[in-house]
């Protein structure tokens, strides 16, 4: 993976410490010192400007902030503004007051370019150049290991209750609650399947329509594609018939 670092970067206070430890990484990351024209490092696909509390201000102030966020949005899909500093140990201009440094940085993550990417920016906010160092650190590690998110499975084992209790909440209009109340009146499935609506309605929250639907569920006649599409034709041809008649 190849690191494109600005050459401004190099009077950073992070600069030699990030080079030292691109360094001492595996052979398969290496670095060029550049000029950038957009952003401050490009590592891999994810560009990332680095600013002071101090010259985030400054930029804000003097317009270059809008230019560069623009690029980046239009730009790259994924991108990072990190802002590195405090700003309550920052005199604020008196252009600017802290409701709208509060306000610009939600602008700078929400507001996008109008073309390119379009990208939306992160926003990261650290407090010190060893952080900045560290994160640097992690997104070259991440970026350099592309596995996929996925979703984290639920192993957990049901017990046999709440395995009954999925069964019978998987019917469109029963909730957990409704189908506990069925369960403890009815206690199996084999006994619910073979209710009336009439039965059904003296559970508390089943009215006509709902109970209707739970019998017709319970007595539905399972039909393979092939008989779906079959089914589908005809009634497709029926239709046809109707309005062949009245046309």
């Amino acid at each position: 993976m190849k690191i494109l670092i600005d050459h401004r970067e190099n009077k950073s206070k992070s600069f030699k410490k990030i080079i030292n430890n691109i360094n001492l990484s595996n052979n398969s990351i290496f670095y060029e010192v550049t000029e950038l024209k957009v952003g401050d490092y490009i590592i891999g696909n994810i560009c990332i400007e680095r600013k002071t509390v101090s010259d985030y201000i400054s930029s804000l102030i003097d317009g270059r902030l809008s230019t560069q966020l623009y690029n980046i949005s239009r730009n790259y899909k994924i991108s990072y503004l990190v802002i590195i500093g405090n700003i309550d140990n920052v005199e604020i201009n008196e252009r600017l007051s802290k409701k709208a440094f509060i306000s610009s940085i939600i602008g700078a993550s929400i507001k996008v370019a109008p073309d390119g990417e379009m990208a939306n920016i992160n926003l990261i906010m650290l407090e010190s150049e060893e952080d900045f160092v560290e994160f640097i650190e992690l997104i070259i590690q991440k970026s350099n290991n592309s596995e996929p998110r996925l979703p984290t499975l639920n192993n957990k084992k049901l017990s046999k209750n709440e395995e009954l209790i999925n069964i019978v909440s998987s019917i469109s209009g029963i909730g957990e609650n409704k189908a506990k109340l069925i369960l403890e009146k009815y206690n199996t499935i084999q006994k619910i399947a073979n209710l009336t609506p009439d039965e059904l309605m003296k559970i508390k929250g089943i009215g006509p329509k709902l109970s209707k639907k739970i019998v017709e569920t319970f007595n539905r006649t399972y039909k393979n594609k092939d008989e779906d599409n079959i089914n589908n034709n005809n009634n497709n041809n029926i239709k046809k018939d109707i309005q062949t008649k009245l046309d």
